[in-house]
């Protein structure tokens, strides 16, 4: 069987926190979904059901201006390992993902 290309990877972008900014690989492990760890954290209205409970940055744009990342490419990840994601905050300190940022977004 014969293939032929059909196009070029010029660049992997990974979001680990929906709606953040995201971040720029060399390589990451693919799954059946997609690349792993993209979108693996998200905020959650717990009072809506469906698609519509999650905020996004429709709603909160502050959101856009929050980086998320994932340890660095190579260590060896595991899904527990999700809540090692690391958050770059506007004015540059570093957070990890827990009550406190989402008080911050003003996602709580």
């Amino acid at each position: 069987m014969n293939s032929k290309p059909i196009g070029k990877i010029l660049s992997i972008n990974r979001y680990p926190v929906k709606s953040f900014a995201g971040e720029s690989l060399n390589s990451v492990r693919l799954e059946a979904y997609g690349l792993y760890g993209d979108r693996s954290h998200s905020f959650v209205d717990e009072s809506k059901e469906g698609w519509m409970r999650y905020v996004t940055a429709r709603q909160i744009p502050k959101m856009l201006s929050y980086k998320a990342e994932l340890p660095e490419p190579g260590t060896q990840l595991s899904d527990l390992e999700y809540s090692q994601v690391k958050i770059t905050c506007p004015d540059g300190r570093i957070e990890q993902w827990n009550e406190q940022l989402l008080r911050e977004t003003g996602s709580r």
